[in-house]
C-alpha cells in the first residue's frame, strides 16, 4: 500500500462539512507521490512537503492559513574545526 494515513494534524473540515484526512502517497513525487489533503468531495495537488498540503487545503476552501513558528536559527560554522583525511 502507497498511502497512509497522517496523524498529529488537526484540519478544518471542508465548506461542505466534511472531515479532511493528510495523507501521504510514498512513491516519488514523478511517480504521483507526495502529500495531500483530502475528504469526501474534494482533494489537493500532491506536494513536496506536508506543510504545502495543508496550506493548499486552506487556498481551495478559503480558509485562513495557520500561523507557523519561525525556523530555528541555524549556528554558524565559523567555530567548526575540519579534520583532513588522507587515503
Amino acid at each position: 500500500m502507497t498511502q497512509r494515513q497522517l496523524s498529529g494534524v488537526v484540519l478544518p473540515d471542508c465548506g461542505n462539512g466534511h472531515a479532511a484526512r493528510h495523507m501521504l502517497d510514498v512513491r516519488g513525487m514523478s511517480a504521483g507521490g507526495g502529500y495531500f489533503v483530502e475528504c469526501q468531495c474534494r482533494h489537493t495537488p500532491r506536494r513536496e512537503t506536508a506543510e504545502d498540503a495543508v496550506d493548499s487545503w486552506h487556498d481551495i476552501n478559503g480558509l485562513d492559513r495557520p500561523k507557523r513558528e519561525p525556523a530555528q536559527r541555524q549556528l554558524p560554522l565559523g567555530n567548526v574545526s575540519q579534520m583532513r583525511f588522507t587515503r
